[in-house]
């Protein structure tokens, strides 16, 4: 445990470390002999050079962000589309009109096991489930496990 809480908390912490060294340097630079004999043109450009560096290093971590979250995409949007396209064919071939999430009636009426969607994809794509659920499922339905028509492969 102590090594997953030092490998989540390293990062923040070596960020601040690296945001006091470059206040320090900055505030430094600042109040330095060489700096105050620079001309004023030469010290604005420079303290505007300073505030650059430091304005890029603090919005280093909201870029780091958005790379990660573009990777995330990037790797779950297949997925994602392979799951859209079992539940809109299980939505074809059972026939449903409707389609609720389980939270929304149940706590006026508990939906049967077999209408659970989230189960017939998970089937449908050959996930394996947890064997309270293939069981509950297997006596819902009369003992099969598999969907009743077979997986068609996607063209491509």
């Amino acid at each position: 445990l102590g090594a997953v809480l030092y490998s989540v908390v390293k990062p923040a912490v070596d960020f601040e470390y690296a945001m006091a060294q470059v206040g320090a340097v900055t505030e430094e630079a600042a109040n330095s002999e060489g700096f105050k004999k620079l001309t004023a043109k030469a010290r604005e450009l420079a303290t505007k050079e300073l505030f650059q560096l430091r304005y890029k290093l603090v919005n280093w971590q909201q870029y780091q962000q958005q790379m990660e979250e573009g990777k995330y995409e990037q790797l779950v949007n297949p997925y994602r589309i392979r799951i859209a396209e079992a539940l809109s064919g299980i939505v074809a071939e059972q026939k449903y009109t409707l389609v609720l999430k389980a939270e929304t009636i149940s706590p006026y009426v508990t939906p049967p096991l077999l209408d659970n969607l989230t189960i017939r994809v998970a089937l449908k794509l050959k996930l394996p489930l947890p064997k309270e659920i293939e069981d509950a499922w297997k006596a819902a339905s009369g003992g099969t496990v598999a969907p009743a028509k077979p997986v068609a492969k996607p063209k491509g």
